[in-house]
């Protein structure tokens, strides 16, 4: 191993024994807690040296006729020039006095303290060198300076550890002779500094004089945030956390404000405390004026850049946050080939967030898809994407970081005529024709799945769901608020092909049209909702402006037929009790035919005949022990499909059938027909001919099998103890997600 290149001490600048004797008594204050080892005594002398160049930078004054700045003092022992050489003094008292003078200089040859040794040795040279002989302060002058080794402690740095709050690494890696080395590797410190401080609670705190603590400002690879980082000398007390648009403050907030004149730089008289919680501990710091503007300098300009992250407030709408997470790369793909842009459009260590903007009604919300690059960047940027609630493709390898995403947005370009050869353009969204494709490189895991969860479903939690094969479903409550308030619902179907994935997303109001096909397990609903999306250029004989693009408008509705499928039945029936206002669907059958007409009045002894509109599906609710209600629906054919009745309290003795018999018969009873069924009565409603809208009638049902008929029988007469399946269990936790909504 290399022998270790030792450069003489300077003679001017050195301390003199007196000096010296002075610097071992106040450090073997600490030498009497703790043993100090060659790379510790090391930081202490960078330590000292960092503060003498804070020290400088903050009051060199330029002169017309030295470029380079004067240090004199004009015989002022107050000077900060001189508490400046006094702390070179002790960075090199430490190097030559007591690192040097170890018998064992095996620990500087290794590469980390050779390396710290030799910057540290070149710098007290080089800044020791800025001060001419007329600069250096006088034997007395220096006596009267701070001669401290080891910064004084406040209480709450003592009993850091037992503060409820995760700390920031060891602090030695920030302190380092050049700003460009401080740090880990995947870090960049951005500004450096040292101030005053006040730590904790107000019965504890202290104010502290000659800037004891290390300020530092940095970035960190992978993620895009500022980081703001406070450390005392010893390394006991280090605290770092984001440094968010909130803690920046303006000169004109401050008590007292700052003046012009120390905002252009030209006095450093002033200075400013801003308060700074990490945690439950709250410290507030104080500078001096030009250095929090120049502290504040790098991340006001970036939060400027990047406002269009910034939630914003509308006249009828407001933003909420759903996502939000760093992500090592982003790269924009072509949608048609997902292959990189040319040319590339790509980052590293980007902000990425979906934000929500919520309507006063609930069908009406869109969201955005905002990345914004690192503070480490020259010159930041940030991205806003319409992002629509559904129809957005996601492929992810299993357990990956990586995903791969695109969707539509409101920019495809329709060109058609106005009968008179003018060209009229439209552009348009099209969930089946994605436009927008971008590659994203998580950190965790965790990061990609919450991602996918975020981009898949809604931002609230589901009324109900399940899963049938690989795609996953999910039922939720939607409200519209003032000035027309009501309540919906909406549904999320989540399919999955290949390593694909995409949702659907489906309104429906109280009054709905279904139908049921038990064979197949499955569920119509041929008059649900669906959204598209338009922008605000339609119909218009020019293009739009290049410099202002198509973007999304409003929201549209349209109508349309989805069928819903089962792993089983119970499953069906928990969904559509889950669609009611505290009903149980317990039994569901397709019948032969159903009587409900009265006999005529010519003919008083004539049974009721058979419908004429064939078979229909049978429902059978509960509300309660004793409240029952039926529902029927036959085919689309028949304009009034529906026919609802309460099923007597009386009905579940006197319902009348035989041993042998496929029928059964509940006694005169009101009905409803109509259109559709109204779920939070169970009501037929919406019929095309008012006059038939209520009826009173007796009822026939012809079961398509006896063993129908008895099935139905033990159900509506709560006989059927013995035969109970997992419907009752699918029921329960249709009562848990009730139990659980507000």
């Amino acid at each position: 191993m290399r022998p270790l290149r030792v450069a003489p001490q300077d003679e001017i600048h050195r301390p003199d024994d007196e000096l010296k004797a002075k610097f071992q008594d106040l450090a073997n204050d600490e030498l009497k807690i703790r043993r100090l080892n060659v790379r510790d005594w090391l930081r202490v002398a960078t330590w000292w040296l960092l503060k003498a160049r804070s020290t400088l930078r903050l009051y060199q004054i330029p002169s017309i006729t030295n470029a380079r700045g004067s240090f004199s003092n004009s015989g002022d022992s107050r000077a900060p020039s001189n508490q400046a050489y006094v702390d070179l003094l002790k960075a090199s008292w430490i190097l030559y006095d007591v690192v040097l003078k170890d018998d064992n200089l095996t620990p500087l040859l290794v590469n980390e303290n050779r390396q710290l040794f030799y910057n540290l040795q070149d710098a007290i040279s080089e800044d020791c060198g800025m001060f001419k002989e007329v600069d250096i302060p006088e034997r007395q002058t220096l006596r009267l300076q701070n001669l401290n080794i080891w910064e004084l402690q406040q209480p709450e740095e003592e009993n850091f550890e037992d503060i409820d709050m995760i700390p920031g690494l060891e602090n030695g890696r920030w302190i380092t002779v050049e700003q460009d080395h401080a740090g880990e590797e995947d870090e960049e410190v951005l500004f450096r500094t040292f101030v005053n401080a006040e730590i904790g609670t107000r019965r504890l705190r202290m104010k502290s004089r000659g800037a004891p603590y290390m300020l530092v400002l940095s970035t960190k690879e992978g993620e895009s945030e500022p980081k703001i980082t406070i450390c005392n000398q010893s390394g006991s007390f280090c605290l770092t956390r984001d440094y968010t648009i909130e803690d920046v403050v303006e000169p004109e907030d401050l008590e007292p404000p700052i003046s012009p004149v120390a905002q252009s730089g030209m006095s450093t008289e002033s200075s400013a405390s801003i308060p700074l919680h990490f945690g439950k501990l709250k410290v507030f710091v104080s500078f001096q004026s030009r250095d929090l503007i120049a502290f504040q300098a790098r991340p006001i300009a970036y939060f400027k850049a990047v406002k269009d992250r910034d939630l914003k407030h509308y006249k009828d709408a407001s933003e909420k946050l759903l996502f939000r997470c760093s992500v090592e790369r982003f790269e924009m793909l072509k949608p048609a080939t997902m292959t990189p842009t040319h040319p590339r459009d790509a980052a590293a260590s980007c902000d990425l967030r979906i934000i929500e903007i919520v309507k006063s009604e609930g069908w009406r919300s869109t969201r955005r898809l905002v990345l914004s690059s690192s503070v480490g960047e020259k010159h930041p940027w940030c991205k806003s994407r319409f992002l629509p609630l559904s129809r957005v493709q996601i492929k992810r390898d299993e357990d990956s970081r990586q995903i791969t995403v695109k969707w539509s947005d409101c920019c495809h370009e329709v060109i058609t005529t106005d009968g008179a050869y003018n060209k009229v353009y439209t552009y348009t969204y099209d969930e089946n024709n994605p436009n927008l494709a971008m590659q994203l490189d998580f950190r965790t895991q965790a990061d990609a799945s919450d991602f996918e969860k975020a981009v898949l479903s809604l931002s609230q939690e589901p009324h109900f769901d399940w899963s049938c094969g690989p795609d996953y479903h999910a039922l939720y409550d939607i409200s519209d608020a003032e000035p027309n308030p009501k309540d919906y619902k909406a549904i999320i179907r989540t399919h999955s092909h290949l390593k694909w994935k995409y949702s659907e997303l489906y309104y429906f109001y109280r009054d709905i049209d279904f139908q049921f096909n038990r064979d197949k397990t499955q569920v119509r609903f041929p008059g649900i909702y669906s959204i598209t999306y338009l922008s605000n250029h339609v119909e218009i004989l020019s293009k739009p402006d290049p410099r202002s693009p198509p973007r999304f408008s409003h929201c549209q509705k349209k109508i349309c037929n989805v069928v819903l499928d089962f792993p089983s039945e119970p499953t069906y029936h928990a969904f559509m009790s889950s669609l009611t206002n505290g009903y149980s669907l317990l039994f569901s059958r397709r019948v032969h035919w159903i009587a409900h007409k009265p006999p005529s009045r010519f003919h008083l002894t004539k049974k009721a005949a058979p419908s004429s509109k064939g078979a229909a599906d049978l429902l059978l609710w509960r509300k309660s022990r004793d409240t029952f209600r039926l529902s029927f629906r036959w085919d689309d054919r028949v304009d009034d499909k529906w026919l609802s009745l309460t099923v007597p309290r009386s009905g579940v003795d006197t319902l009348t059938h035989s041993g042998d018999s496929n029928r059964a018969s509940i006694p005169s009873c009101h009905m409803e027909r109509g259109r559709s069924l109204n779920m939070s009565q169970i009501v037929g409603c919406n019929p095309k001919d008012i006059a038939k809208e209520r009826t009173v009638a007796p009822l026939i049902i012809a079961f398509e099998s006896v063993r129908d008929r008895e099935d139905f029988a033990h159900a509506i007469s709560g006989a059927d103890g013995a035969r109970k399946d997992d419907v009752h269990v699918l029921l329960e936790r249709v009562e848990k997600f009730r139990g659980a909504s507000p």
